[in-house]
Parts: structure tokens; sequence; C-alpha cells
């Protein structure tokens, strides 16, 4: 029974230490009634297969039909009683793709490096591999006038002349930020943007009807909270309007920062963070990404600058830094945390939003008092980056601030209760040693 628990609990700590960043939309609406930082993520071929030349035409198209898109938005706004439309509009393009366009002339398309765009905080998704029977809004629930989880294109529709192209977009824009759904009956893709002799009939078949309790799409508008607080009406068409072109940093850079202060002795918890982050190391990191190795007790130290993940070796080399940590000493978070800001290019003095990268910060003690970097400052620096942190709270004796340093940087915060049965973490951590060889191994990044 010991060797069950000890594995249930050492699993869920290994799952905690996984999760990545949970999708998170930045979209908003400003007080001058334009959205802004909307995402719009296109990603290429699954196969890789870029036609440069293709997706330059398919890019000018698509900025277009979001510009005619909120056009068509504000009239239809302002019919409910307040007229809104897109903002300032993000377009994020993978690192290769932006390659394949710097090598053409005259294709007037500026790009800008990513900051805050990741493709996990996209709105919609466009991407050659979505079919168009796949096409629409993606909800984790089924809940009217919650804002759904992304829209999902097919790049077909930036391809062929399609006039009701800006219209499809902003069909699926409402059902996506004001939680509409379908009035059309079962079948009928039909989306009539304008219709004055259109009335709502409570009664018809349809989705709108069965989660919105038959009420009207203008009903379930005005009672939102983007036509209920106090702001101004975009007052002239599009006069906000910009898109912009962002490309994805060349690699994926993560940096582990382990706590082994002297109370992960006890209770065999180095033993389980070691084998939770060679697991991560062994089977989650990606292949061509680059990693950095942190611990820390009362001061940090980099067990590994930043490496390029490109084989097993490589694997077995973080893997081996990680085997060798042992526990002593005193718990300075904020220390650890600024020193990973560095090696991600961040000064903690002067933070700014050029650089990109995570951080997974796995910690089980409070911050000490005598520490000489505050760790209040410390989150406050962050948040005024790009950086993300992913935090592991291990123990009911682990710092509070730990959601709030990860809420800041939209990263997950996730909190694994200490037990003593963990002894099964040492058998693990021996087969994943075992199977490291493996990872990276037919692995598509």
């Amino acid at each position: 029974m010991r060797l069950k628990n000890a594995s249930t609990i050492f699993m869920t700590f290994l799952a905690a230490f996984c999760i990545q960043l949970d999708a998170s939309s930045k979209l908003h609406l400003a007080d001058d009634g334009y959205y802004n930082d909307l995402l719009v993520f296109v990603q290429i071929p699954a196969d890789g297969n870029v036609q440069e030349k293709h997706y330059a035409h398919l890019l000018h198209v698509l900025q277009t039909a979001l510009r005619e898109a909120s056009g068509i938005l504000e009239k239809l706004t302002h019919n409910v009683g307040r007229r809104l439309g897109f903002g300032e509009v993000s377009v994020l393009l993978p690192h290769s793709l932006s390659e394949k366009l710097a090598q053409l002339n005259h294709s007037r398309l500026q790009l800008h490096p990513a900051t805050w765009q990741r493709p996990e905080n996209a709105d919609f998704v466009v991407s050659p591999d979505i079919k168009e029977s796949d096409e629409g809004v993606v909800r984790d629930k089924f809940v009217c006038g919650a804002q759904a989880e992304k829209v999902q294109l097919s790049t077909k529709i930036l391809e062929s002349s399609n006039a009701y192209r800006p219209r499809t977009m902003a069909l699926y824009f409402s059902q996506f930020r004001w939680g509409l759904f379908s009035e059309a009956p079962p079948g009928d893709a039909d989306f009539k943007v304008s219709d004055p002799r259109h009335r709502h009939n409570k009664d018809a078949d349809n989705l709108l009807n069965m989660n919105c309790n038959q009420r009207s799409a203008a009903e379930v508008i005005r009672d939102h909270e983007d036509f209920l607080r106090p702001i101004n009406s975009a007052t002239k068409m599009n006069s906000n309007f910009n898109v912009r072109l962002v490309v994805e940093p060349e690699r994926r850079r993560v940096v582990i920062v382990m706590d082994i202060s002297g109370s992960m002795g006890s209770d065999n918890r180095i033993q389980s963070l070691i084998g939770a982050v060679n697991h991560y190391i062994a089977f989650t990191l990606e292949t061509g990404s680059e990693c950095a190795l942190i611990s820390f007790t009362g001061n940090p130290t980099v067990l590994q600058n930043f490496i390029l993940v490109d084989s097993p070796a490589v694997r077995r080399q973080l893997m081996q830094s990680v085997s060798n940590l042992t526990a002593g000493g005193g718990t300075c978070i904020s220390g650890a945390v600024q020193e990973a800001m560095k090696l991600l290019g961040e000064d903690p003095t002067s933070p700014t939003h050029r650089s990109s990268g995570q951080i997974l910060l796995v910690t089980e003690g409070e911050e000490n008092e005598d520490c000489s970097i505050s760790l209040d400052s410390t989150i406050d620096a962050i948040s005024k980056t790009s950086l993300r942190v992913n935090t592991i709270r291990f123990g009911e004796s682990a710092d509070m601030r730990m959601s709030l340093l990860a809420s800041v940087t939209n990263g997950s915060a996730q909190f694994i209760p200490v037990d003593s049965n963990l002894a099964a973490s040492k058998l693990l951590l021996q087969l994943t040693s075992l199977q490291s060889d493996l990872a990276g191994v037919n692995r598509t990044v």
C-alpha cells in the first residue's frame, strides 16, 4: 500500500511539473470601444512544406479580412446599443515561416519580434491542417455568454475569393467573445449579417435557444460585460484598427529552478524533485529547445547555462546535473528567480518586454526574512517582462506568493501536498534514467 500511495503522489507531482501554460487570451476591451490584443496564430503545414509566396498573399488577405470583419462588428454592435470594433491585432507567425518570408522581395510585410504573443494565447488559429468541416468556435464548456477557448479556421477561407470571409470571421468572433451560439437550424450554416425583417424565434430548434434560455443574440449581448461597463463607444469606423505581424522566437527557452533547501531533505522530498525534473527532461522537454538549470538555497547556483537540447546525450548531461543535487541551506526564492531572469536576457533592475522564455520553479519553503533581495520586488520586476513562470508549491509551508508570481506572468500555479510515503520515487527515477536514451527520438517540434 505504501508503494501505491507513493507512486500516486509522485505522479501527481510529475503531472503538475509537466503542465505548461493553459491557453489564456489577452483580449480586452479598451475604454475607447476597441478590442486590443486580439491574437491570430498562423500555422504552417505539419509537413513543413511552406510556399512563401502563397503565405505572403494569405497574410495580406488576412489583414484585409480582419479590417472588414471589424467594420461589420461595429455596425452590428451599433444596432445593439454600443459600437465596438477591433483595435490592436497581432498575427503570430512561426519563426520558420518568417525566415521564408524574409527571402521574398517586395512582399511589403513588416515583421516584428513577438513579446507577449504565444501560440497558447491565440484567440484565432489559422492552419492548413484544419479541415473546413472542423472550422468554428472551440469551447471548453457550453455556457451562454461565456468567452470560448478559441476559434479555428482553415487557410482555405483565405485562399478562395470568398465574399463571406469577413462576415464569417465576425460571426465567429461574436460567438467566441460574447458566448453566442448559432441561430441557424441544424445543418444550415447561412449567416445573415443584417436583416431588418429578421426576428428571433424562441421556439426554433437551434443552439442559441438551447443554450441561452430562448433569448435572442441581441439580448445575450446586451447582458455581456462589454455592453454593461461604462466605456465610450467607437466613434469612427476602424479608426483604431492596426495589425502587427510578429514572429515567434527561434527556440523555446526554459530555465528549471529547483529548491534544495534543508527542509527538502526530509520525507524523500529531494528524491521526488530529482525524479520529476529528470522525467521532464527525458520525455517532455522539446527537442530543439534550450534549457538551463538553477538550484537554490540562500543563494542561487547555475548548474547549467543554456544548452541546445538536440540529442539524448544532452538530456543525460542535464539529468546528471539534477541527480547530483543534495538538500541543505536556507530558502531565498527571489535571488533564484532574478538569476533566471538574467539568463533569459532581462535585467531585474530595468525589466523590458524584449526577451521571451519560461521559468519552471519548484519550491517547498517560505522565503527567509534575511534574503538580500525582496521577493515582492522580484515579482513586480518580472511582471513587467514577457517571461512566464510556472510554479509548484511542494507542501503546506511553501510560500503563498508563488501563486501571485505565476499569475502576473500568465503562468500556472500548482500545489502538491507532502506525504511521507515517497520511497517509490527512487525506483521511478532509475527507470526514467534507463529510458533517457529514447528521449527526443521520433519527435517533431
